[in-house]
């Protein structure tokens, strides 16, 4: 058997020894190949749509709507920001939250960086889902700040 394969391998390589043009069309054709395995596996991630939350010998099952919910009440409770979309990916318990936000101040108004606010509604949004769900194996919770109030700062207190 392997001795059909050594001889089919040997065929292909005097064909294309005596016609270089075929070496680019086989590079182009495992080009294509390999292109279109990272686009199969790029695609294949998909986006959570459940939590599985294990207590003991129970397993308790939150969907990521509810998820959702309760960081867009975090997220809209300081009235800085609006959430314009979330993503869940990683494991069903383990999970990753990217949230694309929108602050409602003006940049000027804010008298802290931006990164001090992040990082402090980042603890706030892990805070709140362990203290409402139990979920404590958030891997991490990224903030994009997707729009900012371009209001003058006279004008967003009048």
């Amino acid at each position: 058997m392997f001795q059909k394969i050594e001889m089919m391998i040997q065929s292909v390589s005097k064909t294309i020894d005596a016609n270089p043009f075929l070496y680019g069309i086989v590079a182009g054709l495992l080009l294509a190949v390999l292109v279109l395995f990272l686009l199969l596996l790029c695609l294949h991630r998909k986006s959570l749509s459940k939590l599985i939350l294990k207590s003991g010998n129970e397993e308790i099952v939150v969907s990521v709507k509810a998820v959702r919910d309760v960081i867009q009440h975090v997220l809209e409770a300081d009235g800085l920001f609006s959430m314009k979309k979330a993503s869940f990916s990683g494991k069903e318990t383990a999970v990753k939250i990217v949230l694309c936000v929108g602050l409602k101040a003006n940049l000027e108004t804010l008298g802290e960086p931006f990164s001090v606010l992040a990082e402090g509604m980042q603890a706030k949004i892990q805070q709140s889902l362990k203290d409402t769900f139990g979920l404590d194996k958030i891997e991490s919770v990224k903030l994009h700040l997707t729009e900012v109030n371009p209001l003058p700062a006279e004008q967003v207190h009048s």
